[in-house]
């Protein structure tokens, strides 16, 4: 290693222990950053502590309601109970039970005050500490239908249903009215293939409207042991019945109005969904949003006012309440899988075609998680493999110029105004040996799409939650090899071992194509490869320690695996003399020139003759 390598490493160094002293903060600022924490945290027990009370002060003024009611002689009770809520009367008084259903891969909690889902949980999956997968939980979750009865507005959360049947995976509930005809009913079944609970809401009532309203919300939980990158790919999506799927903000709080017929809304987290699907469409008119939150427990709220039509008095829903797998939602044909965020344009189309099946042969397999990345990655590198032939071959022929090349730096070095003619050399000199200069370029290029396909893969992909690989626990969420005992900015307080060893292999990768740059372009883009070989590691550090593990194992791999192909060119198929016999064989040959080359000839004559007249002028 040369002075300016052991320069340029200790000047990276000094930014970063400069940068952690400068920017830590000071005792004033602990004390101010803990008394925010504290706060917070506060204001988190408040928040549970009121949601308690609320809940205690309903139980308790039910209890009162119940108390002074039951004082009352049955027809004062009657006449009080009807001029409040009219022909509801008999469903404003009762007992809150909560009813479970349960199939293969969902346990619901329904209760009789408002006929809602109180909990949903998921039997086949749990959360990174081991507890079970709430999709809806208590106070968290609103479901609230408004139907407009003749002048009357009636909403379910006002009244209680009682069970008219129940199975292990259905329930009918029923509110009831002083007229035997005139009720609501709601019905829950849980199919037996799949995650999904089917709803029915059915009004009987006389001058029954045609819509009724939807008010929802649902605040997500924390799932996955990093909250920042789960709040990250947590926002509200939904379908036009006629047009793709789209998405709130997934960076701050958002709201839209939705213009046309809606097939679904959704509650996207980072591998589950909740999402309402209406038998025919959401009518035009709706709403959805969602909101941040500086909580430490929660993720974001995703809701909106939803108009669902009525057909004689009823409204159909499914609810999708499951993984956001790729195969599994795909074959629901609703556009589920979009959800997924394997990239926009030529991105999620690798993923779908050959990313996704590869990856779902070698899981057929049984083989371990970790063992299927290596795999994966080294037959998207064989696949790659003649792109990387290419690149290394344009290197070898421009490494066979570049004395040619320095000659003619070397005779234009001390002529003013000769740029235009060392450009018109260097690119004749090409034209005569057949080189291309961009030979090298467009194979990279070819390249880059498949590396951020599987940037986007590898944490979209719930195959890999909670799989662990030598240290790492989870593939899908950051690893940690030992934990800091302070935090460095933009860095953190772990340290990832996939990471280290990612950057480390980046290091030696980028210096080997940096020895190749400097042996076929002048001294500036030696330079510049040099900076790059040292900072591009250093950068890759900080960008990925809370990355998904099984993403730095790809690039590891992959840098690893294409520095080998490398080699092997180098050293079986790739004769430099050769290279350079032919080239000098190539001048000799008559070339015609292409209309492109034709072009910049003329373009460059022409600027030529403007520098010219400019130097005259000066003259």
């Amino acid at each position: 290693m040369d002075k300016n390598a052991i320069t340029g490493l200790l000047l990276i160094g000094a930014i970063l222990i400069g940068w952690q002293y400068f920017m830590s903060p000071s005792e004033e600022e602990l004390a101010v950053q803990k008394a925010q924490q504290d706060s917070l945290a506060l204001v988190e027990s408040k928040s549970a502590e009121q949601a308690v009370d609320i809940a205690v002060q309903e139980a308790e003024a039910e209890e009162a309601l119940m108390d002074s009611l039951s004082q009352m002689s049955d027809s004062t009770r009657q006449a009080k109970l009807i001029s409040e809520y009219g022909k509801f009367a008999p469903s404003s008084v009762g007992k809150n039970e909560v009813l479970k259903l349960k199939n293969e891969f969902i346990s619901a909690s329904i209760s009789t005050k408002g006929a809602e889902i109180s909990r949903l949980q998921l039997q086949d999956y749990t959360t990174y500490d081991s507890l079970p997968v709430d999709l809806i939980a208590g106070d968290s979750s609103k479901f609230e239908i408004t139907i407009q009865a003749g002048e009357q507005s009636i909403n379910t959360s006002s009244f209680y249903f009682k069970p008219v049947k129940q199975t292990d995976s259905s329930l009918i509930l029923r509110a009831e009215t002083t007229n035997p005809i005139e009720y609501i009913e709601v019905r829950y079944v849980l199919p037996s293939n799949g995650h999904f609970v089917k709803y029915s809401i059915q009004s009987t009532l006389n001058g029954t409207g045609n819509i009724a309203q939807l008010s929802w919300k649902e605040t997500g939980l924390q799932k996955e042991k990093s909250l920042e990158q789960e709040k990250m790919r947590t926002s509200g999506y939904y379908k036009y019945v006629n047009d793709n799927v789209d998405y709130l903000s997934e960076r701050s709080n958002d709201r839209e109005k939705l213009e046309q017929a809606t097939k679904w809304v959704s509650f996207k987290q980072q591998f589950f969904a909740l999402t309402l699907i209406h038998e025919n469409a959401f009518q035009a008119g709706s709403e959805l949003y969602v909101n941040d939150l500086e909580s430490t427990r929660y993720t974001k709220t995703v809701g909106g006012e939803l108009n669902m039509p009525l057909v004689n008095g009823t409204t159909n829903l499914d609810i999708y309440a499951g993984p956001l797998k790729y195969n599994l939602i795909k074959e629901y044909d609703l556009g589920l899988e979009d959800q997924i965020d394997l990239g926009w344009g030529i991105f999620g189309w690798i993923s779908k075609i050959l990313i996704i099946p590869t990856f779902d042969i070698l899981d057929g397999w049984g083989l371990h998680y970790g063992l299927i990345i290596l795999i994966l990655t080294l037959f998207i590198k064989v696949l790659l493999f003649p792109i990387t032939y290419k690149t290394y071959m344009s290197s070898a022929k421009m490494r066979a110029l570049k004395p040619e090349i320095e000659e003619i730096n070397e005779k234009y070095k001390d002529k003013e105004g000769a740029e235009m003619q060392k450009q018109q050399e260097v690119m004749g000199l090409y034209s005569k040996t057949g080189v291309n200069p961009l030979a090298g370029c467009i194979p990279m290029l070819i390249q880059f799409p498949v590396l951020i396909a599987m940037f986007r893969f590898f944490p979209a992909s719930i195959e890999l939650r909670q799989k662990s690989f030598l240290w790492a626990d989870d593939l899908s969420s950051y690893d940690v090899l030992f934990n800091l005992p302070f935090e460095i900015p933009f860095y953190g307080m772990h340290v990832s071992g996939f990471t280290l060893a990612m950057a480390i292999s980046l290091f030696f990768y980028t210096k080997s194509n940096s020895q190749m740059t400097m042996n076929t372009g002048n001294a500036m883009q030696a330079q510049q490869m040099k900076i790059m070989t040292y900072m591009m590691p250093v950068m890759m550090l900080f960008f990925f320690n809370s990355y998904s593990a099984g993403l730095s194992l790809y690039y590891f791999t992959a840098n690893i695996t294409t520095m080998i192909q490398q080699a092997v060119i180098k050293r079986f198929f790739i004769d430099e003399d050769k290279i350079h016999a032919k080239i000098q064989e190539n001048k000799s040959k008559p070339k015609k020139k292409s209309k492109f080359q034709e072009r910049l000839q003329q373009m460059q004559e022409v600027q030529q003759q403007q520098q010219n007249r400019a130097a005259r002028r000066k003259k």
